[in-house]
């Protein structure tokens, strides 16, 4: 009785589960521009990824080859709207359909995958996913996909080849301002060049460290060494120098040989000439300053070709 109570309990349960399952069928996906073999590979791989959750119940390619007989699964590959999908959902009893495509652009892959319900002929979702990677990447980039329609936390992407280089280069010819641990972890825009790559790197320090000479022009008006980028305090001491002449002055007009009153003149002169003075220098200072940044990061200024706009322009490159 016991066992029998097991059991039941058992086969319950497993039912409980299946009756929770979404039924999916998984259709071939279509090759933009690759070998077929990705298409059938990475089909394979989708099908293989969705078994693992619980959450659907795909169909094998052997039970949808004999409901739909091996010409019509053939030709399914041809659908091009969800009207299509959803007639062989249809056919093939399922909730879901899921396709996509798998395409390469140069050196970017490009993956699409969408889930699309057959009783409201809509998209539950749409995936897309572009990388460049290496083709061993793509596996990777299928397990996302299924997560992300399992509702999943992803995967991270393997640490591309390039991106192992740049560490490598940077650690034997370290640079100023680069945290190497910090600067060069996420794989994001490892598809660059390791040059390239660099150069980002460089380019948003620089970017974030710069000044501007007007604003710098300004406060250093306002205040001098304010906006000094070097001996601020120069400034600033002339400035008190002067204004405490203006205040001793004032205390002291009056006097029989005019103490106070050139003691007001000298210091509002001194403080004119220090915010004209400090006005200038900030404005040329920072300019050099910002000189100074480029060469600490190794920017420099070159002529590049833009394939995709057809033109010339001035990129921004790192120097080693």
């Amino acid at each position: 009785m016991k066992y029998f109570i097991s059991i039941i309990t058992l086969l319950l349960i497993t039912n409980i589960i299946y009756s929770q399952q979404t039924s999916v069928a998984v259709i071939d996906l279509k090759n933009v521009g690759l070998e077929d073999h990705f298409s059938t590979l990475l089909t394979d791989a989708l099908r293989a990824e969705m078994f693992k959750y619980e959450k659907f119940k795909v169909m094998n390619r052997e039970n949808m080859q004999e409901i739909m007989g091996e010409q019509a699964f053939q030709a399914s590959g041809v659908c091009d709207d969800n009207a299509c999908y959803v007639e062989m959902g249809e056919v093939l009893g399922v909730e879901k359909i899921v396709t996509g495509s798998i395409g390469k652009l140069g050196s970017t892959y490009s993956l699409t995958v969408k889930m699309i319900d057959v009783e409201t002929s809509e998209n539950d979702k749409i995936i897309t996913d572009r990388k460049k990677c290496s083709d061993d990447d793509l596996f990777i980039m299928i397990e996302n996909s299924v997560k992300e329609l399992a509702g999943l936390e992803k995967k991270k992407i393997s640490e591309p080849t390039e991106l192992k280089e740049i560490k490598e280069f940077m650690k034997s010819n370290p640079v100023d301002g680069f945290n190497i641990d910090k600067d060069i972890k996420e794989w994001e825009i490892a598809g660059m060049t390791r040059e390239e790559y660099i150069s980002e790197l460089a380019w948003q320090k620089y970017n974030a460290e710069k000044q501007s000479p007007i604003d710098n022009s300004v406060k250093s008006l306002v205040f001098p060494g304010w906006g000094n980028p070097y001996h601020a305090w120069i400034y600033k001491s002339i400035e008190l120098i002067g204004f405490g002449s203006v205040i001793v002055g004032i205390f002291n007009i009056g006097d029989p040989d005019d103490t106070g009153i050139k003691m007001v003149g000298f210091g509002f002169a001194t403080m004119f000439l220090n915010h004209t003075a400090s006005t200038i220098d900030a404005f040329i200072s920072t300019i050099n300053y910002n000189a100074e940044l480029k060469h600490k990061y190794r920017i420099a200024v070159a002529p590049t070709y833009d394939p995709r706009k057809d033109q010339i322009g001035i990129g921004f490159a790192v120097n080693f």
